[in-house]
């Protein structure tokens, strides 16, 4: 028999999409939609049922204990961390101007960790944990394997599916792995700037 936590979020969910009519929805960790993605943006998502089918499998918590290093991996994950503000603080000593956090699709609540509006360049500083980097895969939880592998599966859905929505915005997306040379990273950034500041 479900919980009466689980039953009042199935009520709140239901009432959501009759609310919103979503043709496509992802899921954060605490299963809260993302945001409305309309008919008209990005509508060749409607027709993958992968982040509906990720989300209705993540509904189910972990069973088992997370382990040490799971937590302590957990408790670094903050919307302002070290790997970005290393990145800002760079970009800023270079004489660069942009938004942190920015919400470029309108009427969604996803953001562009560091945003260059005028040049419409958004920057992701993905965490290879999180993001589901394929070099460093076999770093993810032992425990509740099943769990955490549909867990990051669905952030890389919601990561393509937010890569496409910008693109059809006209924005010019670059993601950055945690694990990649910050000299490299940041002049692949300045490049696609400059790219950027050609075109216009």
């Amino acid at each position: 028999m479900a919980s009466s936590s689980v039953i009042r979020q199935l009520a709140i969910f239901h009432r959501h999409m009759q609310s919103h009519r979503c043709p496509m929805w992802a899921y954060h960790s605490q299963g809260v939609c993302v945001g409305r993605v309309s008919d008209s943006d990005c509508s060749g998502m409607a027709e993958d049922s992968g982040l509906a089918r990720v989300a209705k499998n993540r509904r189910a918590e972990p069973t088992d204990p997370v382990s040490p290093a799971t937590s302590l991996r957990m408790s670094k994950t903050q919307s302002d961390n070290p790997n970005e503000k290393r990145f800002r603080s760079a970009l800023h000593q270079l004489g660069y101007r942009f938004r942190v956090h920015y919400r470029a699709m309108p009427g969604s609540r996803r953001t562009v960790d560091i945003a260059f509006p005028r040049a419409r360049l958004a920057v992701f500083i993905d965490g290879c944990f999180w993001h589901g980097c394929p070099i460093h895969r076999s770093r993810l939880a032992n425990n509740n394997g099943r769990w955490w592998r549909e867990k990051i599966e669905g952030n890389k859905l919601r990561d393509r599916d937010t890569d496409n929505c910008l693109g059809q915005l006209g924005w010019k997306v670059l993601r950055v792995w945690e694990h990649e040379d910050h000299a490299e990273a940041l002049t692949r950034i300045v490049e696609a700037l400059r790219v950027s500041q050609i075109g216009n």
